[in-house]
């Protein structure tokens, strides 16, 4: 199961958004944990920077630990309030989630050819 978070750009605020995921990757590398999630850019003739953030989930449960485990390691090993500026940053770069999809792989609606 993968959940999908599409995140529109505001206008002149990639910089200050890329930041902010530069320093949530150095937090978790600095915290020894595994990498929950993958941030793409998304190259389209739009005005404004689309951002993805893929992440992997065991299951539906599993979706509502995500956001939490960030703060978790920013607070760990930035303290407190640098984890909320940063947190800040993440969303005043953001206008808002623009849209969400769940992608789940059920072997019994899937063809897979034989070899």
């Amino acid at each position: 199961m993968v959940r999908v978070i599409f995140m529109e750009v505001k206008p002149g605020k990639d910089a200050l958004l890329t930041s902010a995921i530069k320093r949530m990757r150095e937090a978790r590398a600095k915290s020894d944990r595994i990498r929950e999630g993958f941030f793409y850019s998304s190259v389209n003739s739009g005005s404004r920077g689309i951002y993805m953030l893929v992440l992997p989930q065991k299951n539906w449960g599993d979706m509502a630990q995500a956001g939490y485990r960030t703060r978790a390691i920013l607070n760990e090993v930035y303290g407190h309030s640098e984890s909320q500026l940063i947190m800040s940053r993440f969303f005043e770069a953001i206008e808002k989630p623009t849209s969400s999809v769940i992608y789940v792989y059920r072997p019994d609606l899937s063809y897979i050819p034989a070899k």
